[in-house]
């Protein structure tokens, strides 16, 4: 009966230490929201934020198979900071634990943002990666063709960049905003 005690109380401190240490860790990685935060983040975020779970807006990413959609706003927040490995991680929460990623409707959106983030770490290979895997996603996400083209342009790399614009405007045939991008890289000095 002592051993059992022991074992019981063992496990007790176990399941105690476990249950405050996660709890500590999700209560830092949620950040303190200023006014000017709340004005650029989507609405829906606002909702998730305030906790209203019957808002709308913000249940309808909840439960389009997007699953901790909450921390794609932590992480809108954090990139705005210029903290931006942290900003990644929680895009990757999203991205981690939304199965099937084509059933989320963020998931283009999750890549891109790693897309600018990882540019602004000068992280290129994983930039252009993320901007593909965005385009894959969607392939009508014109600013994942901005942002490879971008990439390319500040490697020097005039073709590829010119290469990733034809390819958008073959995919989206109205995008005024990649046809004016492809003519300013092409008046590029070689």
């Amino acid at each position: 009966m002592a051993n059992m005690m022991k074992y019981l109380r063992g496990f007790f401190l176990i399941f105690l230490a476990y249950f405050v240490l996660t709890a500590q860790r999700a209560a830092a990685q949620a950040p303190e929201y200023t006014s000017d935060d709340l004005k650029i983040l989507p609405g829906w975020c606002t909702a998730g934020i305030s906790q209203n779970a019957d808002d709308a807006a913000y249940s309808k990413h909840i439960h389009s198979g997007c699953y901790g959609a909450y921390h794609y706003c932590w992480g809108l927040v954090r990139g705005m900071r210029g903290d931006y490995l942290y900003a990644i991680g929680e895009m990757d929460y999203v991205l981690g634990h939304s199965k099937p990623l084509s059933a989320c409707k963020l998931t283009p959106e999750l890549f891109f943002r790693k897309g600018e983030w990882y540019v602004k770490l000068k992280d290129y290979e994983n930039s252009v990666k993320n901007y593909r895997l965005s385009i894959n996603a969607n392939p009508n996400f014109v600013l994942a063709y901005h942002g490879v083209s971008k990439v390319f342009e500040l490697l020097g790399d005039k073709k590829n960049a010119i290469a990733i614009l034809k390819e958008g405007i073959a995919a989206n045939p109205n995008a005024a905003f990649l046809k004016k991008r492809l003519e300013q890289v092409q008046s590029l000095p070689d």
